[in-house]
């Protein structure tokens, strides 16, 4: 078995992206092609596609951070942090084709080497139904407050990792 190729996201892949999330999340949840292309623009070298044999199977959208309160869902317009505190994990998703292939956990290890090696200290995300349990496989935990602004994520749980 090959392994698969982690690269950064370039605008070109958002149709794939988008058909990544759609297949993985349901309709309140899903972000538009506006706001991926903003989040690439704020942070265009820490948000990757994994593919395999040339097939995008999945894509972790993260970028640096300020405070407790996480980002707002689909929004293009976001106010980008000028001074980052923590990384953010924003959005992973493994298409159905890749699931049980370790891609998630793959892709996340990335994201999180590349946040330590940029001298972030901590590691923060909202976790969306039930994905709290992979996140605390890779060492995140639940924060003592969870902020009010979790509700546009429906069922979440605000967690955080120390770098």
């Amino acid at each position: 078995m090959s392994s698969p190729l982690i690269r950064n996201i370039a605008p070109t892949d958002l149709p794939h992206i988008l058909h990544i999330q759609s297949a993985c999340y349901p309709a309140d949840l899903l972000e538009d092609a506006v706001t991926f292309a903003a989040k690439l623009q704020f942070a265009p070298h820490c948000n990757w596609l994994i593919e395999m044999h040339g097939q995008p199977l999945g894509y972790l959208f993260t970028h640096p951070w300020a405070g407790d309160t996480p980002p707002a869902l689909n929004r293009g317009d976001a106010a980008w942090p000028a001074q980052a505190d923590r990384f953010y994990l924003h959005d992973l998703a493994i298409d159905p084709a890749g699931r049980g292939l370790q891609l998630g956990i793959t892709l996340a290890q990335h994201a999180l080497d590349w946040g330590t090696a940029a001298g972030f200290p901590v590691a923060m995300l909202v976790a969306v139904g039930q994905a709290d349990i992979f996140w605390r496989k890779l060492g995140f935990t639940a924060t003592a407050v969870q902020d009010a602004a979790l509700a546009q994520y429906g069922n979440a749980l605000l967690m955080q990792k120390k770098l």
